[in-house]
């Protein structure tokens, strides 16, 4: 093989591997998958849920969670639930961000759910917001 048919074999995978992210089309909404990011995020969020501590009951207070068992909080990968999700985060952010794609991390702590897209800034903080949604993914 000459160098130039091993660089286009070793070249094709990794241009293959690229194309969804760069196919992506501007105004996509989709959950992130449970990378370290998620599970940590998870952590917190159960921490504060479940916790008795002032200091928990304080941040519960800030986050707008009310204190919850931890069998029912988890991670979500339900696209609906990211989309609703996704789309309560954009109302919250300011600027022209609805022509930008949308990965966001939902933990659900009962009927609250905490939405977060860490590549997006509310004033100077990473995007994060919490809301209540029921069973139909109606704001509540």
């Amino acid at each position: 093989m000459t160098r130039r048919t091993v660089f286009t074999a070793l070249l094709l995978p990794l241009s293959l591997a690229c194309r969804p992210a760069l196919a992506a089309s501007p105004g996509t909404i989709s959950c992130r998958p449970a990378d370290t990011y998620g599970v940590n995020l998870l952590a917190y969020v159960t921490e504060i849920a479940t916790e008795s501590e002032r200091d928990s009951e304080n941040i519960r207070q800030t986050y707008g969670l009310k204190k919850t068992q931890p069998e029912l909080i988890a991670l979500i990968s339900d696209e609906a639930v990211c989309k609703q999700g996704a789309s309560a985060l954009r109302a919250a952010m300011t600027g022209n961000i609805h022509d930008r794609s949308v990965r966001v991390y939902v933990v659900r702590a009962g009927n609250v759910y905490v939405i977060t897209d860490p590549d997006h800034q509310i004033g100077s903080r990473t995007a994060r917001i919490t809301v209540a949604l029921d069973s139909a993914l109606s704001r509540t």
